[in-house]
């Protein structure tokens, strides 16, 4: 009838060996079967239904980075699934496995990650229901916005909360280096005590309610300096992620929330260094293959140096805050008797040190070995 073709359009683009071929596959999509007789050139169409039922297929396997072999985290694995778009998201260790039903002998994944080119992917499971170890690598990409020009007045007034949290924005690294966990204080609920002290109280929780993750492992000593300092490089860190109201489950996270970070696993490329200097401490990295593609190091270390170059007259702004052999205009008995029960001038000293170090294997499987090292 008509109707079975009505508002029906197709569209085939093919060679004549394969012409009735591709229009079939065409119209299968619409329910629509054909049956063709070349030698009366003839063609019948008929309604057949959902002669092909859903089914269940498994593809998995994992998302690395295409220069250097490191593993992803929590990239995007989508897809379209009855007219909708779903997916999943890959592990801590970049693997992934997707469960998808659908009648077509094609599903297009489209894989995606922060800071890299998204990746589509058309798997064919006419032959297969599952497909295993497959590897996605994405490219590095720089994104650019457009420039954004904002012209108006600014009203200042004392009592504004916007301006009261840029001015403790300058609590976050007091010394110079990273601290990522004072940098969490602009987050509502999301509180941090003095200068000089561990932790964050979120949602009123005391400080020791607040748990740092390092690869899965508890830190008790996040910081160097009580506080003042991260106790984490920078240079070694591939992700990380705060948890404070809905946490994952096998986080098991306290009132306090969960900080946790995923450290690189190293180039299994091409062998890599760098150096850096900040007004406290000088940091070294070194990382490459063991064996090319399938294994790889990493060692990241700081030390500090704030003890040895006195920036800004350290001891003597001590001395003078402490009230030792300051001058004064006048000098009376009272003065005296302060002097002579006064503080020692000790020579005290302060520094501070942090090693990371990772070994990493793969095999043909997909399978990994980490060993991951922090002092």
């Amino acid at each position: 009838p008509e109707a079975l073709v009505s508002n029906i359009k197709v569209s085939v683009s093919s060679n004549s060996p394969t012409l009735y071929k591709d229009l079939e596959d065409q119209l299968s999509k619409y329910n629509i079967g054909l049956q063709v007789d070349t030698e009366r050139n003839q063609a019948l169409l008929y309604k057949s239904g959902n002669t092909k039922s859903k089914q269940e297929t498994v593809i998995s396997g994992y998302v690395v980075d295409a220069e250097t072999g490191d593993r992803l985290p929590y990239s995007t694995i989508s897809w379209f699934q009855d007219g909708e778009i779903t997916g999943v998201a890959s592990s801590t260790s970049g693997t992934f496995s997707a469960r998808i039903r659908s009648s077509r002998n094609s599903i297009p994944l489209l894989f995606s990650f922060v800071g890299y080119e998204s990746k589509r992917v058309d798997f064919n499971i006419s032959s297969s229901t599952e497909l295993n170890d497959i590897a996605i690598r994405l490219k590095p990409k720089l994104y650019g916005g457009s420039e954004i020009i904002i012209n108006g007045n600014a009203l200042f007034s004392p009592s504004d909360t916007v301006f009261s949290s840029l001015i403790e924005a300058g609590s976050f690294s007091p010394l110079g280096d990273n601290n990522s966990t004072k940098a969490l204080q602009s987050l509502p609920s999301v509180l941090s005590g003095p200068a000089i002290e561990d932790g964050l109280n979120v949602r009123g929780s005391s400080s020791d309610g607040f748990r740092v993750l390092l690869d899965g492992i508890t830190l008790y000593n996040q910081s160097h300096l009580f506080g003042l300092l991260d106790g984490l490089n920078g240079d070694v860190l591939r992700t990380s992620g705060f948890f404070y109201d809905v946490t994952p489950a096998r986080f098991r996270a306290p009132l306090g929330g969960t900080l946790t970070f995923l450290t690189k696993t190293g180039n299994l490329q091409n062998f890599e260094g760098s150096a850096g200097l900040s007004n406290t401490a000088f940091s070294a990295t070194l990382e490459g293959p063991i064996s090319l593609g399938k294994s790889s190091f990493l060692f990241s270390g700081r030390h500090s140096y704030i003890d040895d170059v006195s920036w800004f007259n350290n001891q003597g702004i001590i001395k003078y805050g402490l009230d030792i052999d300051r001058n004064y205009e006048f000098q009376s008995d009272t003065v005296e008797k302060i002097e002579d029960r006064n503080v020692q001038n000790i020579t005290g000293n302060a520094f501070f040190y942090d090693l990371h170090g990772k070994l990493y294997f793969e095999t043909s499987s997909g399978s990994q070995l980490i060993a991951s090292m922090y002092i």
